[in-house]
């Protein structure tokens, strides 16, 4: 076959101004960036007078491609105007007098591909918003024989799952922190969501009541960040069963002021705060109004009260123990030694001691109703003991390490295998501790597959439990 040389000079000095050649079905379009202008050749006469049109209100960026006597333009996403979304397609008709700006869809994906019968494949969606899922297809693009652009949709483009940062479950009340409704990251990087469960019969399923879209996740929220690709961000979150959550990295500022605060589920509103005076105080634990709050560097822990309608309170400054609350109970480890003390709220009246089995010093507590958990991590990262502590029979148990959450007599582990994680466990502990006191002995079953967990799930930020009930 023979070639047919394209004409890439307008002046044979400057090869410059030519940036490159787009085919259709019955044309040849020679882009000029750098001059704002784009020439339209019939392709069948190249060396015939060209249909030359201005594209100085695109980028040099856009992508172009000719329908028929028409020239469409559309701009790749915009990151530093925070238009996340795609941008609009326009086209320009110029088979007549005057040449027509017209737009036919926004947004569009920054590609447009040709086909043989001289239309275009575009995706875009069907109409824009804001926030939410867009209504995304592939589309093609035609002109009619009236000259107007019209398009057609081929097939839809299913929205990408929404990636989950946090949970936390209180009172049949799952918060959820994901990418979805908008995104401009370092300040907005998806939202809140509150979603209210109905209580299930025994074995069952919850049922969605109802969800609401509260606040926007900002993008300094969380504990984790994805730096080497090897894990997701992740947001902490605690619920304190009574229609709030909170999170252990996110504070608020209020007269140069670092607040620890709670967000009312299904609300866009703060709701209750505790001014520590420390400087980046951590959410460790909450239920109810009662809270423990670490302070990230310093070594001071507080015990605080959340008083709705009026400031909170520090009721205690110490140092930092592994600690856990429990409605008005608040259990504190030693800093050194196995000794795991209760105490009333808010006066800190005593309550009951035990001992962990070995003596170890727990380096983080969790309680629930009956149960208090503990584990022992030493400076180095070593594991050196878990169990279980019963308050009605004052008997102890081993416990699984790792990533478990303590439920409503229950515990949820997430199993590690070899190089892979293998699913979401249960552990039953309504019928109390094996006479062994090893937790093996207890009934449990699979809850999930790690196929179906997802990579890079962990306890709150990819799973959870009802502390308070279910």
């Amino acid at each position: 076959a023979a070639l047919t040389p394209l004409p890439d000079r307008v002046d044979p000095e400057n090869g410059w101004e030519v940036t490159g050649f787009r085919l259709s079905a019955d044309s040849v379009l020679r882009l000029r960036a750098g001059r704002n202008g784009a020439d339209v050749y019939v392709r069948s006469d190249l060396s015939g007078q060209p249909h030359t049109l201005d594209t100085g209100s695109f980028s040099y960026q856009a992508e172009f491609a000719v329908v028929g006597s028409a020239l469409l333009g559309v701009e790749p996403v915009w990151p530093g105007n925070n238009l996340y979304r795609g941008q609009p397609l326009w086209a320009y008709a110029f088979g007549g007098p005057e040449i027509f700006r017209t737009k036919v869809m926004d947004p569009a994906a920054h590609q447009i591909v040709p086909t043989p019968d001289g239309s275009v494949l575009v995706a875009g969606a069907e109409r824009y918003v804001e926030e939410g899922d867009l209504d995304w297809g592939v589309y093609r693009v035609t002109q009619a024989a009236d000259g107007s652009i019209t398009r057609s949709r081929l097939t839809a483009v299913e929205p990408v799952p929404a990636q989950v940062y946090g949970l936390a479950l209180g009172s049949g009340i799952l918060s959820r922190a994901d990418d979805s409704t908008a995104y401009a990251p370092g300040t907005i990087i998806g939202a809140y969501r509150s979603t209210w469960l109905s209580t299930p019969s025994a074995g069952g399923t919850p049922t969605v009541q109802r969800s609401t879209l509260d606040r926007s996740v900002d993008g300094s929220d969380g504990d984790c960040r994805p730096r080497d690709g090897s894990r997701m961000r992740c947001i902490w979150m605690l619920a304190d069963g009574t229609g709030h959550q909170g999170r252990r990295y996110d504070t608020g500022t209020a007269d140069g002021s670092e607040l620890n605060i709670l967000y009312p589920n299904g609300s866009t509103e703060w709701g209750p705060s505790i001014d520590t005076g420390a400087s980046s105080p951590e959410l460790m634990d909450l239920s109810g109004r009662y809270a423990v709050i670490d302070q990230a560097a310093g070594g001071w822990q507080y015990i605080g009260e959340f008083r709705p309608g009026a400031d909170g309170v520090v009721l205690q400054r110490r140092d930092e123990v592994a600690a856990a609350v429990w409605g008005s109970t608040l259990w504190s480890g030693a800093t050194s030694g196995g000794t795991v003390t209760a105490t009333r709220l808010p006066a800190g009246s005593p309550v009951e001691t035990f001992t962990t089995s070995n003596g170890c010093t727990p380096s983080d507590l969790q309680a629930v109703g009956r149960w208090v958990y503990w584990t022992c991590v030493d400076y180095w990262g070593y594991e050196r003991g878990t169990g279980l502590y019963d308050r009605t029979t004052k008997r102890t148990a081993t416990a699984p390490p790792g990533d478990v959450l303590l439920g409503d007599n229950y515990l949820v582990e997430r199993v590690p295998g070899t190089g892979a994680v293998l699913g979401i466990k249960l552990i039953d502990l309504l019928g109390g501790l094996p006479a062994s006191g090893s937790h093996t002995d207890l009934p449990s079953r699979m809850l999930t597959t790690a196929a179906a967990l997802g990579p890079d799930s962990y306890g709150r930020s990819g799973w959870t439990v009802d502390r308070f009930g279910g």
